[in-house]
């Protein structure tokens, strides 16, 4: 039980993460297309926030799959 709730929350947390990798993708499209320069400051600053989620991203999966794997196991 306690292993399907983490492997749950994790899932939650990936949609969560993803959902904030979609909205900064859209505003840096803005950006782009209104012709902001390439080395703005808010470029920059959407960029890390992007890089952060994205990251995050990739951490949660592998612990997802670890837990995939951990009950699998247990069954």
């Amino acid at each position: 039980m306690r292993l399907v709730l983490k492997i749950e929350y994790v899932k939650v947390w990936i949609r969560i993460h993803q959902f904030f990798i979609k909205l900064y993708r859209r505003q840096m499209n803005s950006l782009i297309c209104n012709g902001r320069i390439p080395i703005s400051k808010k470029l920059y600053r959407i960029d890390r926030y992007l890089n952060y989620h994205c990251i995050r991203v990739m951490i949660l999966r592998d612990k997802y799959i670890m837990l995939l794997e951990i009950e699998k196991e247990r069954t």
